[in-house]
This record gives C-alpha cells, sequence and structure tokens, in this order.
C-alpha cells in the first residue's frame, strides 16, 4: 500500500508532509474502505511503523466525552469542572501542561472504549489491534495564523498508550484536500475549508481526541454536522463516537478499498 502513498489522484493515499514516512488518505472519497468487526471502516493512514491506523466508518452511538462527576476534583486537581462539565483530559497523567495538576483517572470514554467496547469485539479480532501511542495533549485554541506544525507539536506533547481511542483533530485537518485548511482554529471560514472534499465529513457532531486547551479545561474539539471543526463544546456533553484502532503489522488485504469492495484482511 505504501507504494500508492504519492498519488496523483483528487481522492487516495498521500505522503504526510509533516510526519516522516507516513501515508494518509485524503479526498472526498478515497478508496480507503476496510472491512473490520464485521463492519465498515475507513484507513486514515499508514504509519511509519507500518501500521494502519482506521476509524469506523458510522459511530457507535452518542455519549460524553467525560461525563459530569466522573471524576473526583480532589483526586484529579486539574478537572476543575468534572462535577458539571466533565474534564477534556483523556487519559491520567501528572504535572499536565507544567501546572504541576494532576489527573488520576481516565475520561469515560475512555474508559468505555478500552473495556466495554474492547470487549465485545471476536477474539479474531481483538488479535488484530495493537496498543499504540495516540496524540492527547489539547491543541490550543490560538489564532488563524497558528501553524499546523505547532497543532501537532500540541496534540504530540502527550501520549497515551492503548487500543482504543478517538480520531486526533490533527487527522481531520489532514483529510482534507482543500489548499486552504491549513491548521485548527474555530473560525468560518477555516472550518468551511477542512470540510471541503474531506471523507471524514458526516452530517452529525462527534468528538475527536483532543481538548482546546489548560484554560479551558473541560472544552473538546468535535466536527459538527457541516464538518467545521468546533472548540466550544463541553466534555460532558453527549455526541457521536467514532472509534480508532490501529491494526497490526503483520496482515495483508485484498479487494479494491471501494465500499461495495472493501479491503478483506488477511493474515500470516
Amino acid at each position: 500500500m505504501r507504494n500508492e502513498c504519492n498519488t496523483n489522484e483528487e481522492s487516495g493515499l498521500y505522503k504526510d508532509i509533516y510526519e516522516e514516512n507516513r501515508c494518509v488518505y485524503r479526498g472526498s472519497n478515497p478508496n480507503n474502505y476496510i472491512e473490520f468487526n464485521d463492519e465498515l471502516w475507513r484507513i486514515i493512514a499508514v504509519e511509519a511503523d507500518n501500521t494502519l491506523k482506521i476509524i469506523r466508518d458510522e459511530s457507535i452511538g452518542k455519549m460524553a466525552f467525560d461525563e459530569a462527576k466522573y471524576r473526583n476534583v480532589e483526586m484529579s486537581n486539574y478537572c476543575n469542572l468534572a462535577s458539571t462539565e466533565g474534564c477534556n483530559a483523556w487519559s491520567s497523567v501528572d504535572n499536565i501542561y507544567s501546572l504541576g495538576l494532576n489527573v488520576t483517572q481516565n475520561a469515560s470514554v475512555n474508559d468505555f472504549l478500552n473495556e466495554n467496547y474492547y470487549n465485545s469485539f471476536d477474539i479474531k479480532w481483538k488479535d488484530l489491534i495493537i496498543k499504540h501511542n495516540f496524540y492527547v495533549g489539547n491543541i490550543y485554541l490560538e489564532d488563524e495564523t497558528t501553524s499546523f506544525p505547532k497543532n501537532l507539536q500540541d496534540a504530540k506533547a502527550i501520549l497515551w498508550q492503548g487500543n482504543i481511542g478517538l480520531l486526533n483533530t490533527t487527522d481531520y485537518v489532514s483529510a482534507s484536500l482543500n489548499e486552504n485548511c491549513k491548521n485548527i482554529f474555530w473560525g468560518v471560514d477555516t472550518a468551511n475549508y477542512c470540510s471541503d472534499k474531506n471523507y471524514l465529513k458526516t452530517d452529525y457532531l462527534w468528538w475527536t481526541l483532543n481538548g482546546t486547551s489548560a484554560n479551558h479545561r473541560s472544552w473538546v474539539w468535535l466536527i459538527d454536522d457541516n464538518g467545521q471543526i468546533l472548540q466550544y463544546h463541553q466534555a460532558a456533553e453527549a455526541n457521536e463516537i467514532r472509534p480508532v484502532v490501529f491494526l497490526k503489522t503483520d496482515i495483508y488485504l485484498e479487494g479494491s478499498g471501494m465500499e461495495n469492495s472493501p479491503y478483506k484482511i488477511l493474515t500470516e
């Protein structure tokens, strides 16, 4: 698949110019459908370590990123609004953003995905998933001049290793072929640019993996029903969930990647 990384097609697999040896699918409808868990998923990227990063094509349902009162403020002093608005930290972490603040509990959706949802998979699907680093740092809301490399640096500031996560907000930007989609910033023009020529766009609101900043500790980036990137939604709100996993490297794919002929996974 990596030999298709320098596509000239309107939708296809492109070289990631920001992360070395990584290939990303971009465009309105690339042939990146894959059958996983007897469902349709989409391949987001061929990672530098040759794992496949995939996202469920449809939501598994609506839920909070972090339910109100799920985390104890005294135990997780970063989560100052946990009792009413939830908290935007994906996982437990010490000294978050060098503020001397700690998070001792995972977000409620993190626990659900990696316990209830993961355990619903048949063993043959579980065996294909590899625990992998997810970029879970908060992506700071600055202004329209903030560079995408700065967005990516923010996301990579905290790494979490696990089986199931959500989409990095940076991956949504990378998936658009609109040349004006250049960064993550909540603004009408920027949001409209990134929804254009982007196969990840849906007609419902869904959570991404990243919070917006340590100053707004309940705010999480999400994608709205017009495909716009929004930042002011509180973690305790219920929005759609699209799980993301990484597949092991020792697999082979057959098929065309089209919706009616998705890639099927073969193992050695």
